[in-house]
């Protein structure tokens, strides 16, 4: 008696991995951010989020300017089957962004039904980074505030 039966090799991937991580930005600037996910059988599907909110995929021309956050990917297949995935996402950051003076963007990697992994930023307003440093000198009375 023979029967056959199909086996369907995976490879788990490395990652995903957001670079680079921003520190802060402001309203108006431009971020551009990679999500890697390396070394996976099949390739994953790549999603991402801005403050919990689902980007989608897009497969307009990464070079022109958009008012919507536009994402695309990237495909670069090793010669034992195995897939680098590489997803980019680009968008002009606007005040409505801002959660508590933060924006929070994610990417998740899913593959198939046995594999969710995300890594997540979280980028400050620099209108927010300010520190204050108080300074006195012994000529003056009252101390001057500085912003640095």
């Amino acid at each position: 008696v023979s029967k056959a039966a199909i086996l369907k090799v995976v490879a788990i991937p490395s990652g995903p991995y957001i670079s680079p991580a921003p520190v802060s930005i402001s309203p108006g600037d431009q971020v551009d951010l990679n999500c890697s996910v390396t070394g996976s059988l099949p390739h994953p599907t790549i999603y991402w989020y801005i403050n919990k909110t689902p980007v989608p995929a897009s497969t307009l021309n990464m070079s022109k300017s958009s008012p919507s956050p536009i994402s695309a990917l990237h495909l670069n297949t090793h010669l034992d089957g195995r897939v680098d995935t590489y997803s980019n996402i680009r968008f002009r950051v606007r005040d409505r962004n801002f959660q508590d003076g933060r924006v929070h963007v994610k990417c998740s990697a899913i593959l198939g039904d046995f594999f969710m992994k995300s890594d997540e930023i979280v980028i400050q307003d620099k209108r927010t980074n300010i520190r204050v440093v108080e300074v006195k000198s012994d000529s003056e009375e009252s101390g001057k505030i500085l912003g640095l």
